[in-house]
């Protein structure tokens, strides 16, 4: 059922109220504005919002279809019916993303239930389904972002002085990594005391536990704190921290980390993992190995539209004297490198 036809049933809004819906569908510099104003619309905009996921409105593809077939030159793409079908195709698919969101505030679950199983009758694509997917739990639990909260690592060492910060991610009820800002606590301030972001000061020698805590979940790590500094591997963001780029589209820049010792020491040949923890992108391999100066690079190609999430991790130094890297230092702390993905 398109938009049009929609708006001709008895749904209790007003001309201005279905323009409100179809604003937040195509506006494309979104403000949390546009998703209020339709949540504020409330149980009547349902069917209109549910209709875009079986057919996204003629007002909707065609002025935009228009307006990419007299734009399209030849150094744009050689094919223009190609090169049309490609940006309707995204245009489409953002419209259905903005519809289930706003199915998934205004708690539309049996709605959202029939679109899942459209959406994957029809194969959308991937960002779709995840969305209509996040949508659904959303409405039928709407605590899940909050349902476990793992810190890691689980116990961490820092000397008298010094800082440290471990990564908390929270995750709902499949075990998706979610976002979130917890609140961060010590046990034992006069070992070691924890700021809003949760880095860690260690204040005198001893132990505590750090959690960190969101919607009455937690996780935690237990801190050591120790007179002297232990040897340790550092891994740090070299480049490629905090960019932005369209959903579906690489960074422009690739994300380069380094591995070195406690001393400054680049330690090569050692293995950098790379997990995506938030907005389903992809990343060009799983592992990359690092260089002569300590340092390797990925390049991260974003997901669905909002915050992105990539961790790089790597082993501790080898146990063997005179090898590269502190003998059997920890492993390195992991670093979350931070990106958006714009609709």
């Amino acid at each position: 059922m398109l938009l049009a036809g929609a708006c001709t049933r008895q749904d209790g809004l007003t001309p201005a109220d279905r323009q409100t819906v179809l604003n937040w569908l195509v506006c494309e510099e979104c403000i949390d504005g546009e998703r209020n104003a339709v949540v504020a619309l409330g149980p009547p905009a349902i069917p209109i919002l549910s209709s875009v996921l079986d057919s996204v409105p003629a007002v909707i593809v065609e002025p935009a279809r228009t307006r990419l077939f007299n734009r399209w030159t030849p150094e744009l793409g050689p094919d223009r019916d190609a090169y049309v079908a490609s940006y309707v195709d995204n245009i489409e698919s953002l419209a259905r993303i903005r519809a289930a969101r706003s199915l998934g505030d205004l708690r539309a679950e049996d709605e959202l239930r029939a679109a899942l199983d459209l959406a994957r009758q029809r194969q959308y694509r991937a960002d779709v389904l995840t969305e209509i997917e996040g949508a659904l739990l959303s409405a039928g639990d709407p605590i899940a972002a909050p349902f476990g909260v793992r810190v890691s690592p689980a116990a961490l060492t820092v000397a008298v002085g010094n800082t440290v910060q471990p990564a908390a991610f929270i995750e709902d009820s499949l075990s998706n990594i979610v976002a979130g800002t917890p609140v961060w606590t010590s046990s034992n301030p006069t070992v070691a005391t924890v700021d809003a972001d949760g880095v860690i000061t260690g204040m005198a020698s001893g132990t505590a536990i750090v959690e960190a805590a969101v919607g009455g979940r937690s996780g935690s790590t237990v801190v050591t704190v120790t007179p002297t500094a232990p040897a340790s591997n550092i891994l740090e963001i070299v480049s490629g921290n905090n960019q932005s780029a369209d959903t579906g589209e690489r960074l422009p820049d690739p994300v380069r980390v380094r591995l070195m010792t406690s001393a400054g020491t680049p330690i090569s040949g050692t293995e950098v993992s790379w997990t995506v923890l938030l907005g389903n992108g992809t990343v060009s391999a799983a592992t990359t190995t690092t260089g002569s100066d300590g340092s390797t690079r990925i390049e991260w190609r974003l997901g669905v539209a909002g915050p992105q999430r990539l961790e790089a991790s790597a082993p501790g130094g080898p146990a063997a004297p005179g090898a590269l890297g502190a003998p059997g230092a920890p492993g390195a702390l992991p670093v979350v490198i931070r990106a958006t993905a714009n609709d």
